[in-house]
């Protein structure tokens, strides 16, 4: 998911191996996404809409918002992502095939109490609501001396009170 591209402030791509500062698995290089801070430049923000076909709509926005006068600032940044799946279980009627709701929330606070000191904090949320992919595999359990063959037409499933003697999908 491409879903924490947004409210990018640069990128940043380190070459060569970066094992001081990011660990000793960073031997290629690395990175960084930087988000955008919050500023003292007065209430702006923006806004984004992307639609698509199999309900896929996706929009974020972002607004800054100095509190104090160059001392204290915040900004909010938000983006939603929501698409209907490709298909359904003709077994469960669950949706299938990609279905997304996902949502991240981005709060930055500076604070700059004085010419020697700036905090610059982030928090951040991701919620992510996702179904299975198009096709799922399912087992098919026979009550053992069911004579019933391999292929027989069967029942919705286990828990839905089948005999023992039928066929289920797990």
């Amino acid at each position: 998911s491409n879903l924490a591209f947004f409210d990018i402030s640069r990128i940043e791509v380190l070459k060569g191996p970066q094992g001081t500062l990011y660990g000793r698995n960073t031997t290629g290089g690395a990175v960084n996404l930087i988000t955008r801070d919050a500023d003292y430049d007065g209430v702006h923000g923006n806004a984004y809409l992307e639609a698509g076909n199999r309900g896929d709509l996706k929009y974020s926005g972002a607004v800054n918002i100095p509190l104090m006068a160059d001392m204290l600032a915040a900004r909010l940044a938000y983006q939603h992502w929501d698409r209907d799946g490709f298909g359904h279980s003709a077994i469960t009627g669950q949706k299938l095939g990609d279905d997304r709701n996902d949502s991240v929330y981005r709060l930055s606070i500076k604070f700059t109490p004085s010419d020697a000191f700036t905090l610059n904090a982030k928090v951040e949320r991701f919620t992510m609501y996702r179904t299975n992919n198009l096709f799922i595999s399912r087992q098919l359990n026979c009550a053992p001396g069911s004579g019933v063959p391999y292929g027989t037409p069967v029942a919705p499933g286990p828990t839905s009170g089948a005999p023992a003697n039928v066929c289920a999908y797990d």
